[in-house]
Formats: structure tokens, sequence, C-alpha cells
């Protein structure tokens, strides 16, 4: 039951956290953000959230530094806006999964590239005689 809870706020954070950033916050080192996952600790206490960052490495620490000078903002919108005792402090992490999926499929790539390309001909079927045929009747 409290994981539940747990996992409702968690989602609660998010989506209110998408909109305060979507409409309020104009701090300009905040780039293109999407948030794309949040963690609450069981005791409510901090609240991760893992963002994806369009641009480069340098872009992408500077929206982490403007997102955390915007948390206690946020923090204070999120007050305004749930219904529970004590609001999380929240941290944004970079999530980087994205920029390994994207190399992990450059990879693969590179491999098929260099593999020589496979026989267009079909593989003789297995287990029939010269004599089965595709199966006519003579």
């Amino acid at each position: 039951m409290a994981n539940r809870r747990i996992a409702r706020v968690g989602e609660q954070i998010r989506r209110d956290v998408t909109e305060v950033l979507r409409l309020q916050v104009r701090d300009p080192r905040i780039g293109v953000v999407t948030i794309t996952d949040v963690r609450v600790t069981p005791d409510l206490e901090q609240a991760r959230i893992r963002v994806s960052i369009a641009g480069t490495p340098e872009e992408q620490q500077e929206s982490l530094a403007g997102l955390g000078a915007a948390a206690p903002y946020i923090r204070s919108e999120l007050a305004r806006r749930m219904r529970i005792r004590r609001v999380p402090e929240l941290r944004f992490d970079l999530d980087d999964s994205i920029s390994h999926v994207r190399r992990m499929d450059e990879l693969i790539a590179d491999i098929q590239r260099s593999r020589p390309p496979e026989s267009t001909e079909p593989a003789p079927a297995e287990g029939r005689g010269a004599d089965e045929g595709n199966g006519d009747v003579a």
C-alpha cells in the first residue's frame, strides 16, 4: 500500500514539475528538458527527478544548473498544488540512457555494415528428398 502511495506521489510530481517547467520557469539556461523518471524516497524526504536534455554536454550541464537553481521555486509551486504535508526536496539528475541507446544502435549498425552481404538464394528445404518435392501429386 505504501509503495502505491509513493508511486502516486512520484507520478504527481512528474506531471506538476513538467507543467511548472513548461509554463512558469523562465530561466534561459534551461533548454529542452524531458522528465524521464521520478523516484521518491519512502519517507518522502527527497524526489530524484531524472531528465533528458537536448544539446551538447556543456548545454546539458548548464540546463542542470538552471534546474538546480529553479528547484526551490518548483518545490514551492508543488506545495501549492499537492495535498501532502511535506513536499519532497527536489534533485535533478541527467538521464543519459538515451545516449547509451544511440551508441548501441551505432555499434550495431557498424557491425552490420562490416559483415559481408548474405546470399539472396533461398536455402534448400531440410528433411525432404528429391522425390518428395513441393507436395504436388504425381
